[in-house]
């Protein structure tokens, strides 16, 4: 085999190498929920209910800070968003929306949290469910 050949061979199978350990290393991160940690705290909601409700707002559970939202969420839609809050130590984030009958509720998103990071997935229907993975 010549020498451009083997070198060829030999810089096309350590690219291949570079990308499957990014890929794993990436794959790791998610799982462990290292990137949730360093990823801005994001709620994500979805309406499963047959009528159109109200996000009115987010805002921590103890002190003033919160963020005004006022978005309508259409039957069986989807919504994210970053509520811009401020934290200072421990704290804990709610959300209030409208129901169906139009009676504002409010909801513990995340139950602790200390930087403001991760996630919440809120799922409005029957019942309010809620899955955190927030720091």
């Amino acid at each position: 085999m010549k020498r451009g050949t083997k070198i060829g061979l030999w810089a096309v199978s350590a690219v291949a190498v570079i990308v499957l350990l990014g890929w794993a290393g990436g794959k790791f991160l998610e799982d462990g929920g290292l990137i949730h940690y360093m990823r801005e705290f994001t709620v994500q909601v979805k309406n499963n209910t047959e009528h159109d409700i109200i996000i009115v707002e987010a805002g921590l559970v103890s002190g003033n800070s919160k963020d005004i939202i006022n978005r309508t969420l259409k039957s069986g839609k989807s919504f994210s968003f970053k509520p811009s809050l401020k934290i200072e130590g421990e704290n804990g984030v709610y959300m209030s929306h409208t129901d169906p009958g139009g009676k504002l509720v409010t909801t513990s998103i995340c139950g602790y949290m200390e930087t403001l990071s991760g996630t919440s997935k809120v799922v409005i229907g029957d019942v309010v469910t809620v899955e955190q993975n927030c720091y």
